[in-house]
């Protein structure tokens, strides 16, 4: 097999691995993506509707401690751990009176020098970085009673805790002001996860003063596509090189038909065979020429494997043209030592007769053996009916008037031969083998072959008896007085050097 075709064979191997591989990676992450930014959207509402319940919960108990803020410590103290006992959420209350802490639910006191500065600010609600009784984060509700404040600080436990419930600990994050909580309770600035906003998916600011942000970007996408879709994206290059060597063991063989047909013509693998046609006497006086397909793989290939379906696929006539193309080229080193009168025949059908390029081709093979006695015969085959139309009966009085002879194949066995005699005008009549086969004993096929003669006298035209292999077979031939013989007793159909250099030095075949 050439190189370049091995080459194209794993180019295009290559490429179809190739593009399958990125096809199915790239749907892979669309489908992680699509599905990362649903489990975000399910992720953040239910985060959400933990914080709020919390959030929610420091609010109502405030309200619970409102009549007790302005009364003095010592009196209240019991009832506000009380409260904190009961809420799920509260860790502690804090009360205020300017900057300074008169009472606090924690069983230990605060100095003034350990005090947290948030106590002291404005915000509603405070994220803030430790916490007065477990030193890790914390989240603040503070309420403005009076000429007091109360503050309920809730463990902030249950903040990242809640990240953490929906398994996005390193994806989900709390955003209360400038300052952020991850899902491992570790505070940082909000500044950088707001920066690209296209790769995020975040709560709005319509409930409680906080936002809820979920990355969607790339890394969080192959993530996500290599936690779900994990087998997935270990089967995409499997299934990508079973690609590439399908189409690489598959493009070596051969394609369709008519694609084969297609390739072949454009090699110039259909070439002309030759086989004698012989006179009364056994000597040369013509050839028909016949195509065959020089497949670079299968070898030489007989017409009856592929004929058929040229037609069908349109593919005859440019097969024939370049079949008499190369017959023309071999004849013409051959000519002059071709007998006088020789008859080149070849075989037509009905698609050849849809424009007048037959009568040109024609003209330029006679064109091109001018000046040597030699006649074209055109054989036509009867695998489709040839239509008797202004065009086809115009084509065969060009025919006819530039001395191209017309011959009707396998005659007796195909539906059109009597109209074909009928409507055409007709030089030669081409006796099927399977009558020739048939002639030297008494039935039917030595009657049929008494029929053809006789019509062939009365309407003045020449007749071949194809399918001619035994002597008795010739002799009987010779007996009726047939005017040509042609089969394997004389030749297979041959090569043309091989027709040449068999037939051609004492211009006659063997005798027979």
């Amino acid at each position: 097999m050439p190189t370049e075709t091995l080459a194209q064979r794993l180019r295009l191997a290559c490429l179809l691995s190739l593009g399958l591989l990125v096809a199915l990676t790239m749907l892979n992450l669309m489908q992680a993506a699509t599905g990362l930014r649903k489990d975000n959207e399910r992720s953040l509402r239910h985060v959400e509707a933990m914080i709020d319940a919390a959030i929610d919960d420091s609010q109502q108990l405030i309200e619970e401690a409102r009549p007790l803020v302005g009364k003095a410590c010592k009196e209240n103290v019991l009832a506000l751990r009380d409260l904190i006992i009961a809420s799920p959420y509260v860790r502690a209350l804090y009360v205020l009176e300017g900057s300074r802490l008169i009472c606090t639910t924690l069983h230990r006191p605060l100095q003034e020098q350990n005090l947290p500065h948030y106590l002291f600010g404005n915000q509603a609600l405070i994220l803030a970085s430790h916490s007065p009784i477990t030193n890790q984060t914390a989240i603040l509700y503070r309420k403005q009673i009076g000429g007091r404040t109360l503050l309920a600080e809730l463990d902030g436990f249950h903040i990242f805790g809640a990240l953490q419930a929906v398994k996005g600990e390193d994806n989900l994050f709390f955003i209360l002001g400038e300052r952020a909580l991850d899902g491992h309770g570790r505070p940082q600035s909000a500044a950088p996860l707001l920066e690209e906003q296209g790769k995020l998916l975040s709560t709005s600011l319509d409930g409680h003063p906080y936002r809820l942000v979920a990355l969607n970007g790339y890394s969080q996408i192959l993530a996500f596509a290599w936690d779900y879709n994990r087998d997935t994206l270990l089967a995409t290059p499997v299934l990508a090189l079973l690609l590439g060597l399908l189409t690489f063991y598959l493009s070596g063989r051969g394609g369709s038909p008519r694609r084969e047909l297609a390739r072949a013509l454009a090699a110039r693998e259909f070439i002309p065979y030759l086989q004698p046609v012989m006179d009364r006497d056994g000597k040369l006086c013509g050839c028909e020429v016949l195509m065959r397909w020089h497949h670079p793989e299968q070898g030489m290939i007989a017409p009856n494997h592929f004929i058929p379906l040229a037609e069908e696929c349109g593919y005859i006539v440019p097969m024939t043209r370049q079949m008499m193309a190369q017959a023309l080229e071999h004849l013409l080193t051959m000519a002059d030592r071709l007998p006088p009168g020789f008859h080149v025949a070849v075989n037509v059908c009905a698609q050849h007769f849809r424009s007048q390029e037959i009568v040109s081709e024609c003209h330029a093979f006679l064109d091109a053996l001018a000046g040597h006695d030699i006649r074209l015969v055109l054989e036509l085959t009867e695998r489709e009916m040839l239509e008797c139309d202004a065009q086809t009966l115009a084509i065969f009085d060009a025919l006819d008037d530039m001395g191209v002879l017309v011959a009707i194949d396998d005659f007796g066995t195909g539906h059109s031969s009597l109209s074909y005699l009928q409507t055409f005008h007709v030089d030669i009549i081409k006796i099927d083998r399977s009558f020739i086969k048939g002639i030297q004993e008494e039935g039917p096929s030595r009657l049929i072959v008494e029929n053809i003669l006789d019509l062939a006298h009365r309407m003045e035209v020449a007749l071949v008896a194809e399918g001619v292999e035994t002597r008795d077979q010739v002799e009987m031939v010779r007996h009726y007085g047939i005017d040509y013989q042609q089969g394997f007793f004389f030749a297979k159909p041959l090569p043309p050097s091989d027709f040449s250099q068999r037939f051609l030095p004492c211009h006659q075949g063997p005798q027979a």
